[in-house]
């Protein structure tokens, strides 16, 4: 029979992918399905280590924000949830919202916005 094409509604954690293909690999057959997913875990794991390897230069200045954004692209993009993708769409909240209360400050909009709320205080 021709191989599976892996396509997901739901993407599986990468360990669940990897604890199956380990189970699979005890079972004295051949299984079509093994392979698309070995090719998945690979993806996965791929990203996981470059994945790693930003959250390893987090607090570094010189991790530009636009690698980090890209690299959650990219593991959003799997079809096999990675590990590290909580832990970097964290890092990446928190930079999106310093980044729009920093913009806020530099264009002058953090001091309108602190006067309104003085004046509608005082209303």
């Amino acid at each position: 029979p021709p191989e599976p094409v892996p396509k997901m509604t739901r993407r599986p954690r990468l360990r669940q992918v990897a604890a199956l293909i380990e189970e699979a690999d005890k079972i004295p057959l051949s299984i079509p399905e093994v392979e698309p997913m070995r090719r998945l875990m690979s993806e996965a794991a791929a990203w996981q280590a470059e994945a790693s390897g930003v959250l390893e230069q987090e607090g570094s200045a010189a991790l530009p924000a636009s690698k980090l954004l890209s690299v959650i692209a990219a593991g959003e993009a799997c079809e096999v949830e990675p590990e590290a993708l909580p832990a970097l769409r964290k890092v990446a909240a928190q930079f999106l919202a310093w980044q729009s209360r920093a913009r806020a400050v530099l264009s002058g909009a953090h001091g309108r916005m602190r006067r309104r709320q003085a004046e509608v205080a005082r209303a």
